[in-house]
């Protein structure tokens, strides 16, 4: 296929207006922020990583030979000229350079090394090579892979297995030819290489530097969002490259800072599921002989709600593992990006740390799950059982829609340490409850049942998990209220304390109302009565008391849900000025707007706008519903003004 026909971008040019003084002014106040704080890989680091990868390059190749000689006994000069290529994709081969990112890499190998050989024999000579650690495979993942650190470099390796005996020393990956009698996997595994190498070509040449800058940036902000994480249904690296070249070929002329509002000003107003596509789809070349592959159309695949299009036969969606709550959340941040990054370019470029702000993801919301991924410790079968768990984790939202909460429900990307064992992580969604939709239905959210459906699919004999699994293995779900979250999450904000008033700052902007938390020796002092507190949480002048953990056991001993009905609950107090709420302190939120506060002569007088509010039920099994050993119940609820 020549070259004009490969290489088709979908849309025209919308401006090709070269950048002003003042546009190239910005650009380096942003240059100068990168320099700080976006540095480049050293010079030295890159011979470095280089060098490692000649090293994995011939530990492969060695494997290749092995395989022929050893395995298969076949003549040493087939074996010799079968060959065997590692190729590079993703940041490392566009050279974003960005410091300690991983390095993906592909082992292309003659058809007699199989699948089987390279999650055996090369897997064990990874984990015996003494400069390898951190060791994990996913021999079952729909792109099989093993990861590791090779001298303290992150490698990705897949493996990609052609249909002849011979791998050509200059093999030309874009040649289609190289997809006729491959596997799904292999085709795969081939698409990143291809679609990498194809990214230049798709842009004019000029603006390839500022590609470069404009997607370092977009990665950091994205990264620091908490939006990245291709598998757990945000913006890998391909995505990212591919968004941005989509901007870069629409604006071919445009300065860095210009690329920059305009990415944002883009993907906050697509019009998903709409693809975003930067080369023509193209149907089966008559090169395959006939031979028909999978190429990715809209008609069929009408629950990919934020398709990306690779560039590279056969067109595939980059972003399939999306889901409507993680598409909510970035085009949520597309938009506050969009305003920030307007802002600093009519500033002329001030405080461009304001668009890299880290995620408020641990602010925002009332309730959290914790969903722990537990090893038994550090060996492969705990980062094979966490590995295949992190890929299904980024599911769990989708199982709770059928509950009265509000949407998006914001499943967050980045992993925690715990304390289960040294091997061990955490991921959290956070969510608040839609009173409006709770009050028709039953006043009990059973997050249980929604978690214990969860764990039946990780568990499922066919799609499930099919490697080792040791005794300690687990995954189960918590429940916290905001004051229980660990206080090693809030460093990034200076402590606890200091993340307390940025909460009580974002509270304020979504028209919440000023929220002083109640203490009990300050009740009396502000006039405060709770006259009959829910959920049967008595709470005089003296005391709070706290009930965020309950077992409730029957006659016979057996654990038993609750199941209780809020009463109607007034709070009287002498001024408008003395009104303190209890949101974060007491076992009961208090919602209060302040604009709906009616003084009636005799006082302020609010009450809550029904007289049953739903509970919240959550059960954290470990293993099953039977051998569940206790239920949480938290009386969290969010009370609101009669106006």
């Amino acid at each position: 296929m020549i070259k004009s026909e490969r290489f088709t971008p979908v849309h025209d040019v919308v401006s090709a207006k070269v950048p002003t003084a003042i546009d190239i002014g910005i650009d380096e106040t942003l240059k100068d922020y990168m320099d700080v704080h976006m540095k480049l890989e050293t010079d030295e680091e890159m011979e470095r990583r280089a060098m490692i990868l000649l090293k994995v390059e011939k530990i492969f190749k060695n494997f290749v030979v092995e395989v022929g000689i050893d395995v298969l006994r076949m003549e040493e000069d087939d074996v010799k000229a079968a060959g065997g290529e590692l190729f590079i994709s993703g940041s490392h081969r566009l050279g974003v350079r960005e410091p300690g990112a991983d390095i993906d890499t592909i082992c292309v190998a003659p058809n007699f090394c199989t699948r089987e050989h390279f999650f055996t024999l090369l897997k064990q000579q990874l984990i015996n090579h003494s400069d390898v650690t951190n060791f994990g495979a996913a021999e079952g993942a729909r792109v099989p892979i093993m990861s590791f650190d090779f001298e303290g470099v992150s490698i990705d390796l897949l493996f990609a297995r052609l249909a002849d005996n011979i791998v050509p020393p200059k093999l030309d990956i874009l040649d289609d030819k190289i997809l006729i009698g491959i596997d799904e996997a292999t085709e795969k595994s081939l698409n990143g290489p291809r679609v990498t190498q194809m990214i230049p070509e798709l842009m004019d040449k000029n603006i390839f530097p500022n590609f470069l800058i404009v997607l370092r940036c977009i990665r950091k902000w994205a990264k620091c969002r908490g939006l990245y994480g291709n598998k757990l249904g945000y913006l890998g690296g391909i995505n990212c490259n591919l968004l941005v070249v989509l901007v870069c070929q629409l604006y071919p002329k445009a300065s860095p800072s210009t690329l920059l509002v305009r990415f944002f000003q883009l993907y906050g107003k697509w019009g998903w599921p709409k693809a975003v596509q930067i080369n023509k789809i193209q149907a089966n070349p008559p090169s395959l002989y006939g031979e028909q592959r999978e190429v990715w159309c809209q008609e069929m695949n009408p629950y990919h709600v934020m398709p990306i299009i690779t560039p590279a036969y056969p067109a595939m969606n980059s972003s399939a593992s999306v889901s409507i709550h993680t598409r909510g959340i970035m085009q949520q941040e597309m938009t506050r990006a969009h305003d920030i990054v307007k802002h600093i370019i009519t500033d002329r470029g001030l405080d461009w740390g304001r668009l890299f702000e880290s995620s408020d993801f641990f602010l925002r919301y009332p309730h959290y799950l914790c969903c722990n991924i537990v090893g038994a410790g550090d060996d492969e079968e705990s980062r094979s059982w966490i590995g295949f768990v992190e890929s299904r984790i980024g599911r769990l939202p989708q199982f709770l829609e059928s509950l009265p909460l509000k949407h998006p429900i914001h499943f967050y990307p980045v992993p925690s340490k715990t304390i289960q064992s040294a091997n061990s992580l955490c991921y959290f969604i956070g969510f608040d409850i839609d009173q409006k939709q709770a009050a028709r239905g039953d006043k009990n959210i059973h997050i249980d049942h929604a978690v214990f459906n969860f764990q039946t699919r990780l568990n499922d004999p066919e799609k499930g998990y099919r490697g080792p699994k040791k005794e300690g293995l687990d995954f189960f779900v918590e429940h916290v209220v905001w004051k229980q979250l660990p206080k090693e999450l809030f460093e990034n904000f200076g402590g606890r304390d200091a993340a307390k008033l940025k909460r009580q700052e974002i509270l304020i902007s979504q028209g919440k109302g000023k929220v002083v938390p109640v203490q009990p020796e300050n009740l009396e002092s502000t006039g405060v009565k709770i006259l009959n507190s829910p959920a049967g949480v008595n709470v005089s002048e003296s005391e709070i008391k706290e009930t965020t953990e309950e077992v409730v056991k029957d006659e016979n001993g057996k654990k038993r849900k609750l199941s209780i009905s809020e009463e109607n609950t007034e709070i009287d107090v002498d001024s408008k000025e003395k009104l303190e709420t209890a949101l974060e302190e007491s076992e009961f939120q208090l919602l209060l707007q302040k604009e709906n506060i009616e003084n009636d002569g005799n006082g302020l007088n609010i009450s809550s706008s029904t007289s049953e509010l739903p509970l919240l039920s959550l059960l954290a099994p470990r293993n099953d519903l039977d051998s569940q050993e206790r239920f949480t119940r938290v009386p969290n609820v969010t009370w609101t003004v009669l106006a």
